[in-house]
């Protein structure tokens, strides 16, 4: 084992190296043995797993067990409602009132174009390959 891979180990797994893959175990007791620089990195790994362990909360045993059964409850009980979703919320849409609203629609751009508010294009084939739009934009704007 190198001293990068004894590195690499004691970032993943910590200063105890009975919590180290067990292909990994002998070789770095072996190394420890024979390097200062992987004493070192091991001290340095230890002193980081105490520091962790005095930064973990102190959870009382009584509300270890409520979170864990309150959990567990979670887990066994039934499955929650799937809720609403975008298309489950909107409401259907009714055919008569589309319909009177494209009616409405219809009648008014009818009036438009009858009373000259709105100008009216027309279509008309030239050739096979043509179609030449007469606008009344352009009508109006002579």
């Amino acid at each position: 084992m190198t001293l990068k891979e004894f590195n690499h180990c004691a970032d993943l797994y910590g200063g105890a190296i009975d919590r180290w893959p067990a292909p990994h175990r002998g070789e770095a007791m072996s190394l420890l043995r024979t390097s200062d620089e992987a004493r070192a990195i091991l001290a340095e790994a230890v002193a980081l797993d105490t520091l962790l362990d005095r930064a973990a909360p102190v959870m009382a045993q009584a509300s270890e067990r409520r979170v864990l059964d309150a959990i567990a409850r979670h887990i066994d009980g039934p499955p929650p409602s799937p809720g609403i979703t975008l298309f489950a919320a909107a409401a259907p849409v009714r055919f008569w009132p589309a319909a009177g609203l494209l009616a409405i629609m219809a009648m008014a751009g009818i009036a438009a174009t009858s009373q000259g508010l709105w100008p009216a294009q027309t279509a008309c084939a030239v050739s096979g390959w043509d179609i030449v739009v007469t606008s009344g934009y352009t009508e109006m704007m002579r």
